[in-house]
């Protein structure tokens, strides 16, 4: 295979996997802004800041109720 095609088809996967990435913050984002953040099930709180952690909600960037 020809070098020009091989960088072709890593720049192809490499928008890919960028797309991939956008859309799985794009989701964390939206399931984590419409639930609510305290609930009494301890897998639904690490669920939550696992989802929270990959829609960028870190550091001075948190939700109100977490504050």
């Amino acid at each position: 295979m020809p070098i020009d095609q091989v960088f072709l088809h890593l720049t192809d996967a490499t928008f890919f996997a960028g797309e991939a990435l956008a859309f799985l913050v794009l989701i964390a984002t939206i399931v984590s802004s419409f639930t609510p953040n305290h609930s009494a099930d301890r897998t639904i709180n690490k669920l939550l800041s696992l989802l929270n952690l990959l829609a960028g909600n870190v550091g001075r960037n948190r939700n109100a109720d977490d504050a």
